[in-house]
């Protein structure tokens, strides 16, 4: 019967820590990429609504339809981010496989829409925004 007893188990190894901790601080990274990114597509968002706003009360700026905040292309944007973040935060739902599909092919045509209309600039290069100051962030 005594060798029927198994000892005690010791606690996780040091290898076993180490990957929790690495694991701990990807997603805390991820996190922290998606508030920040969160924070630039309000941001977006609120200039394109405060345009459209603008236009309601006053029209037309000369023969454009809007001024310097480009509500288009601010709202494309806001969207593009808005639909990553949500894609890779469902990335571990399996029921939210069509929905994740959906909304790569939205932000696809955000890309595209963006790429075409941003006389060659970059769109949405990874660490774009990294230098917003912490105290910036709402959180």
């Amino acid at each position: 019967m005594t060798g029927d007893l198994q000892p005690a188990s010791a606690g996780p190894t040091d290898a076993e820590l180490a990957t929790e901790a690495a694991m701990t601080a990807a997603y805390e990274r991820q996190v922290a990429d998606h508030q920040r990114s969160s924070l630039v597509a309000a941001a977006n968002a609120g200039d394109a609504v405060a345009e459209l706003l603008r236009f309601h009360m006053e029209g037309a700026v000369c023969n454009w339809p809007f001024g310097d905040a480009e509500p288009v292309g601010k709202l494309a944007e806001a969207l593009l981010r808005t639909a990553r973040i949500e894609s890779e935060v469902l990335e571990c739902q399996p029921s939210a496989a069509e929905h994740r599909t959906s909304l790569g092919q939205l932000a696809a045509a955000c890309v595209k829409f963006l790429d075409e209309t941003s006389a060659g600039a970059p769109v949405d290069m990874p660490g774009q925004f990294d230098d917003i100051p912490e105290k910036e962030l709402p959180y």
